[in-house]
């Protein structure tokens, strides 16, 4: 931009002498292969001279004598090619830098004054019409073509590759630049660079594409930039770039990023193409780098930051499978773990698809492992949270200086202590929120103090131990779901459900649990109601499932019998359950109701600990005698 102002200003004009400070010297195809500079910094030395200086020729155009022959010009032709496409690539293989003007392409000195333009040598009256020759003519000669590289105006062969004698790969360790210089003006390119993260392969399917699609961020001394791999390349590089290891790696498209998606820093992405090459070499100085944040802090963050976080998995929760709202009718897998760190604070995280999957449950009784998540994005839904995302990294007991540490903070200290909730409170709570120690409250003194007056919504969120006493196995159980808004279809025809909020049409619904459960604590009992997440933890099946049983039983006794066991298997359970308390009015009468919005497996241990805790409280407080 400030380089155009020169011309703007009027200080770059025809016949002007200028220095070239910085620029990029690349072929372009569009130009048949030619040669073109961006000049990133020039200085104009002489704002007009008047006149060309001496007798200049341009790249790519070639000189001879007058007077020359057919096979002479041949000659000259192929020795000026060869000086160009030596240059050329010496050009390319360097980064942007300062380079002196004198050290250009072939043909930028001045050559003698009785040298003639090839152009000009076609349309000499002294050569005869047999004698005469089309430049054309000469470009495409044997001689021209062993070359590989067609000159400015050639015919025939896009072919820019510069000869090699070795035969080998394109891969030239001596033309590594630094990742921070990449543009799309650097090509062909060649970084070494460690692989810094990488996400997991993706895939898309919509009416008029499908495919997959993976993205790592690569890194070195310089800095950090992010590349994408589509499709047969991502099926070709995914296995092959790993995170930690170091890589020589060349060619690819270079283009603008997106800031939305990429936190690198850097002003440009690499999407990597079928011509990229990728070669293992020695790591040398790189390595995984982490910015680890103590949990207490991470309420401090903002929304969507990505941040490095480890803790002890003091909570790990069941593989659950949902449906994508951004994907009507694909399945998606998550996860939720609760992690401590020694900050005394504790905060939940979603593992999603494949690192949900992955993820290693640990069996009752064995040490809690240490868990570290890199670039993990953080909410603060429901005060604060964090998740994974496309390029997140979870390992399971890392071999880091800070998960020792961490390890033996948590035997020695942290199982004793009772954890800052970072997760816990706030309206509108969707999942389980680790030992739900916080905000205890019986449903008889939930009941008792009803809802806050004057507040901008009348709920009161509390978590609660309790056991399942009945589940009401007549009436509705599930309904018929969208698998968009989760409202309820409804059926319009044989295989055709309707949803009144999307306008959708399914051929199959989505069945979702909507049940009464009467649930006990030791101050009495109430009737709650556990939807699709929370039933299925307490049945152990999904709702499709439940429907199945249900629709079959009346012909099949097996599967009533099925049916009943699911049912009774549940009675007698205890969790903790998380539960909103609100107003529902129905048939004009408003009355108080309670739903569960998430269940926990109890953890014996904690809540042994967490009622020690209690007692100790009270002691302090002298409310309590020994």
């Amino acid at each position: 931009m400030c380089q155009n102002l020169l011309v703007s200003g009027g200080s770059l004009r025809v016949h002007c002498c200028v220095s070239l400070v910085k620029y990029v010297c690349q072929p372009v195809a569009a130009a048949g292969g030619a040669p073109v500079i961006v000049v990133v910094e020039l200085v104009v030395e002489f704002a007009s001279v008047g006149q060309v200086l001496g007798s200049p020729v341009g790249v790519g155009e070639v000189v001879v004598e007058p007077g020359s022959t057919i096979e002479e010009a041949h000659r000259v032709v192929a020795a000026e090619r060869a000086l160009v496409v030596d240059n050329l690539w010496e050009a390319e293989s360097q980064p942007l830098q300062t380079r002196p003007v004198e050290a250009g392409f072939a043909g930028s000195q001045s050559p003698p004054p009785q040298h003639r333009r090839l152009g000009a040598l076609s349309q000499d009256p002294r050569l005869t019409q047999d004698t005469r020759f089309d430049p054309q003519t000469v470009y495409n000669s044997p001689a021209a073509q062993q070359l590989h590289v067609p000159l400015a105006g050639a015919s025939g062969g896009a072919t820019r590759r510069r000869p090699n004698s070795s035969g080998g790969s394109p891969i030239n360790p001596q033309n590594v630049r630094p990742i921070d210089q990449l543009n799309p003006y650097a090509s062909p390119w060649t970084i070494k660079a460690v692989v810094d993260g990488k996400g997991e392969m993706r895939f898309w399917n919509k009416p008029n594409s499908q495919g997959n699609l993976f993205s790592c961020t690569l890194k070195d001394d310089s800095g950090s930039i992010r590349a994408t791999a589509f499709k047969v390349d991502a099926d070709r590089l995914y296995a092959e770039l790993q995170v930690g290891k170091t890589y020589i790696i060349t060619r690819g498209t270079i283009k603008p990023t997106n800031k939305r998606y990429d936190d690198t820093g850097h002003d440009h992405e690499i999407t990597f193409a079928r011509d990229t090459s990728v070669q293992e070499v020695e790591s040398g100085s790189f390595d995984v780098e982490y910015d680890f944040r103590l949990i207490a802090s991470l309420g401090s963050c903002a929304v969507n930051a990505t941040v490095d976080v480890i803790g002890v998995a003091v909570a790990i929760g069941d593989l659950v499978v949902i449906m994508s709202r951004q994907t009507p009718g694909r399945e998606v897998k998550k996860r939720e773990l609760t992690l401590l760190d020694n900050s005394n604070a504790s905060i939940l995280v979603t593992l999603w698809g494949g690192q949900a999957d992955s993820f290693q449950q640990v069996e009752f009784g064995a040490p809690r492992p240490v868990v570290c998540v890199r670039n993990a994005k953080v909410s603060v839904w429901n005060g604060c949270s964090l998740s994974t995302a496309s390029e997140s990294d979870v390992s399971m007991n890392p071999d880091l200086a800070e998960a020792h540490s961490l390890r033996s903070w948590y035997d020695v200290v942290g199982r004793e202590v009772v954890p800052q909730n970072m997760s816990a409170g706030g309206a509108g709570l969707a999942g389980p929120r680790g030992l739900n120690t916080d905000n205890r409250m019986s449903f008889a003194a939930a009941l008792a103090a009803g809802l806050p007056q004057g507040g901008e919504r009348g709920v009161v969120h509390y978590n609660n131990v309790a056991t399942i006493t009945f589940l009401k196995r007549d009436g509705t159980v599930a309904y018929p779901s969208c698998p968009v808004s989760k409202k309820k279809l409804v059926e319009v025809g044989p295989n055709q459900w309707s949803c009144e909020g999307t306008g959708n049409v399914y051929a199959q619904p989505t069945w979702r649990f909507c049940m009464s459960v009467k649930v006990e604590d030791s101050t009495g009992f109430t009737w709650v109601t556990a939807f699709d997440d929370a039933a299925m933890m307490i049945l152990g099946v999904d709702a499709k499932r439940v429907m199945d049983l249900k629709v079959g039983s009346d012909e099949d006794a097996a599967q009533g019998a099925e049916l009943a066991a699911v049912f009774d298997n549940a009675l007698g359970a205890q969790y903790v359950l998380r539960c909103v308390l609100k107003e529902e009015t129905y048939q004009e009468k408003t009355q108080l109701k309670t739903s569960v919005l998430a269940v926990e497996q109890m953890d014996y241990v904690a809540e042994s600990k967490n009622i020690l805790a209690a007692f100790y409280k009270l002691y302090e407080a002298g409310e309590l005698k020994l």
